[in-house]
């Protein structure tokens, strides 16, 4: 009888010494992947990097683009897709629009079209509708866009082309026929 309690509790002792083995090692790896996050990229899409990003914005004054342009062509904006990466503002001059999309009504109400690089590549520019007032923009019009570029699972997009109510970015805009959209 005693060699049977004995023998449950060396077995117990196993099981449970196993499962904290088992849990060691996971939180063990997961430090290990913590520390090679540390060292990685910014991510735009993650609340925290964009924090961070916003923080680091705070203390040094945005540039003020809204005292006219000097940009005239899209080359920034062809840098920033061949590096694949988001930009918090840049802007680009001389862009075709290619196709204007209906309005994203869902939400927030965005405007949106295609507009073509002088490359040949095309991006999505959406404008907050909600904020400003809609831009008359056709087919075949030329713009220059001013705001958030990023790289989306459906491609290259410019956003947040109007003025920041918050103040913690530069404000962007839309110029068409020379009428600036949304920059105050």
């Amino acid at each position: 009888m005693l060699s049977r309690i004995l023998k449950a509790q060396v077995l117990f002792s196993v099981l449970v010494l196993s499962a904290l083995i088992t849990e060691a090692g996971p939180r063990s790896h997961r430090s290990r992947g913590d520390n090679e996050q540390s060292q990685r990229q910014p991510d735009p899409y993650n609340r925290r990097d964009q924090r961070n990003y916003e923080q680091r914005q705070r203390t040094a004054p945005a540039p003020n683009y809204n005292e006219g342009t000097d940009v005239t062509d899209d080359s920034e904006l062809i840098a920033a897709i061949r590096k694949g990466r988001s930009v918090q503002f840049l802007m680009a001059a001389n862009l075709e629009v290619i196709q204007v999309l209906p309005d994203d009504t869902s939400g927030l109400q965005h405007q949106k079209w295609i507009v073509r690089l002088s490359n040949g590549q095309k991006v999505q520019a959406v404008y907050n509708s909600d904020m400003c007032p809609k831009v008359p923009v056709n087919e075949g019009d030329r713009v220059t866009l001013a705001g958030m570029f990023l790289m989306t699972g459906q491609g290259a997009m410019m956003h947040w082309l109007h003025h920041d109510p918050r103040g913690k970015r530069p404000d962007g805009f839309v110029e068409l026929n020379g009428e600036r959209y949304c920059d105050k």
